[in-house]
């Protein structure tokens, strides 16, 4: 009897064993979310998250030859972000592609990434997708490039962030005052345009300077004259007035 009763619980072991493995939750990834429908669109340029393999697929029909991605690749190469290969696919599809990538401390907001969009943009007539994973890096360079290439106000551009949340910044929304962002030109003057603009006058400096070393000279009946000429502006000058 006792031998019937362990085989019994032998047996249920391994069953219970084997229905624990097949239960075992297994990870689905989430189906990707259509991007260009949901896009930004200013002039030529689309601005959106990451698009979908079927998106990208459609984008000569949508009338979009170059496609520029901000992401990094890293993100790229993550299947579980980007289930396909885009710039194999883009390439497939004779449509331009170009990466800046802007993530993290590796990729940082930089003025050669503004730089290279802006060839890009002067290069080509094409409408073209900017894009990164939810649109916000993307839509931060295009910003960068309407202020510095299209002359409008960082104030006017921040106003339209304001659907990724960007814009308005916590302080205002906290304080109810509308804030405005202006930019400020930088001026790096010459040595002679910085001696005007704070009106120095080295022929006065010198000779008051002289003026206070020849009254210590006198003071000090003559002992630190030639203390004095170690110094060759100083000891030229004196030289020249005595």
């Amino acid at each position: 009897m006792y031998k019937r009763l362990f085989l019994f619980a032998f047996f249920l072991c391994i069953i219970i064993g084997f229905g624990g493995c097949s239960s075992q939750p297994q990870t689905i990834l989430p189906s990707p979310q259509p991007a260009l429908d949901r896009a930004l669109r200013i002039d030529r340029v689309i601005i959106a998250g990451q698009p979908t393999e079927s998106e990208i697929r459609s984008l000569p029909q949508r009338g979009i030859f170059h496609v520029v991605n901000v992401r990094s690749p890293e993100e790229m190469n993550d299947n579980t972000q980007v289930n396909f290969e885009e710039a194999k696919l883009v390439h497939e599809l004779n449509i331009t592609y170009d990466n800046l990538p802007i993530s993290g401390e590796k990729y940082l907001y930089r003025p050669e990434v503004l730089e290279a969009f802006a060839k890009i943009m002067q290069a080509s007539k094409d409408s073209v997708l900017l894009h990164c994973k939810s649109g916000g890096r993307a839509r931060w360079l295009y910003a960068a490039y309407e202020v510095k290439y299209l002359g409008k106000s960082p104030d006017e551009v921040m106003r339209s962030l304001e659907r990724y949340g960007i814009w308005p910044l916590p302080l205002e929304k906290l304080t109810g005052i509308p804030l405005r962002i202006d930019k400020r030109n930088r001026q790096f003057l010459s040595k002679d345009s910085m001696r005007q603009t704070i009106k120095f006058d080295k022929e006065k400096y010198l000779s008051q300077q002289s003026d206070a070393i020849l009254e210590r000279v006198k003071r000090f009946d003559n002992k630190l004259y030639d203390e004095f000429l170690c110094f060759p502006i100083h000891g030229l000058w004196l030289s020249m007035r005595t």
